[in-house]
């Protein structure tokens, strides 16, 4: 996963120079935030973490606000408030399994990983389903990487992270052919 990662990374930085440096510099003591919420740190957050703060909610360059188009690499330092904000989501919608957030919009909706079976789901704060999108977090980051290889992801006219939706449905299906969602 750290292959994957650090190459997604290098392709961000790559459409948007200047993308890596806004991810650092690492927070000293990322693991004792996430010790706060989790008893064993999920390797996807120990990847992330362990080379990179995140994004804050409030980057001043949103043209380097996007993990993904739309939504941000929590930072660590706002972790703890995002868990918070998407446990509430989670009960409201009456789910008692424990997610810890991954990426966030500005419409509180969430990328994240179920603690106990690893697999990652977009949760939209509205909706009253969550959806399973990736069996494993390498999945997950395979299928981002993808997304900038096949050239789902561009920058739009003004310099944003945009993506080709229709494209992106097919990506995914192609790296994660056994879940319904890449099939809508």
């Amino acid at each position: 996963m750290e292959k994957e990662f650090g190459e997604y990374i290098e392709l961000s930085d790559s459409l948007r120079k200047g993308y890596k440096g806004s991810l650092l510099p690492i927070t000293i003591g990322w693991s004792l935030i996430l010790k706060e919420i989790v008893e064993e740190i999920p390797v996807l957050f120990e990847v992330i973490y362990s080379k990179y703060s995140g994004t804050y909610y409030e980057i001043k360059n949103q043209r380097l606000m996007d993990f993904v188009p739309g939504y941000l690499l929590i930072h660590i330092l706002e972790f703890k408030k995002n868990f918070e904000d998407l446990e509430s989501i989670l009960n409201s919608k009456n789910i008692k399994e424990k997610f810890l957030p991954i990426l966030r919009n500005y419409s509180s909706d969430f990328y994240a990983l179920n603690v106990n079976t690893n697999e990652v789901f977009l949760i939209f704060h509205d909706d009253d389903e969550i959806d399973l999108i990736h069996k494993t977090p390498a999945d997950f980051l395979l299928t981002l990487k993808k997304n900038y290889e096949e050239h789902v992801y561009f920058l739009d006219e003004d310099g944003f992270l945009d993506y080709d939706e229709d494209l992106e449905f097919e990506v995914g299906n192609k790296y994660n052919q056994d879940i319904d969602f890449w099939n809508e």
